[in-house]
């Protein structure tokens, strides 16, 4: 994942040397947003995969909301850095509400199938 993170950030700056800063930025901030994610997403073993996965996300957008700006612009602007992060919470918990109520779908189709047979 990482060197995929690393790559994505050396093919920015390949494509356009002159927005160097926001390349480092975004290598930096997504890395950094992974393993905080990453650490979350481990450390919160016990709780169901739901729970893991948006509390993970929270980490990780945290991460990425104050990294970002701060390397890029050289500040964090808090308005901006809070609307981001309450965006991309968002947009996280949606996204794993309909992985994860496929996911049960999915599973209680294979289960049914199973019993039927």
């Amino acid at each position: 994942m990482l060197a995929l993170i690393a790559a994505a950030g050396v093919v920015s700056y390949a494509l356009n040397p002159a927005a160097k800063e926001i390349a480092l930025a975004s290598l930096v901030a997504f890395g950094s947003a992974a393993v905080a994610s990453a650490i979350v997403f481990q450390l919160a073993r016990r709780f169901p995969i739901l729970a893991r996965a948006n509390g993970a996300n929270v980490a990780g957008a945290a991460v990425d909301s104050i990294v970002f700006p701060l390397i890029a612009f050289g500040a964090v602007f808090p308005t901006i850095a809070a609307l981001q992060f309450v965006a991309k919470v968002a947009g996280g918990a949606l996204w794993s509400w309909v992985v994860f109520r496929n996911a049960r779908t999915v599973q209680a189709g294979i289960a049914s199938n199973v019993v039927d047979r």
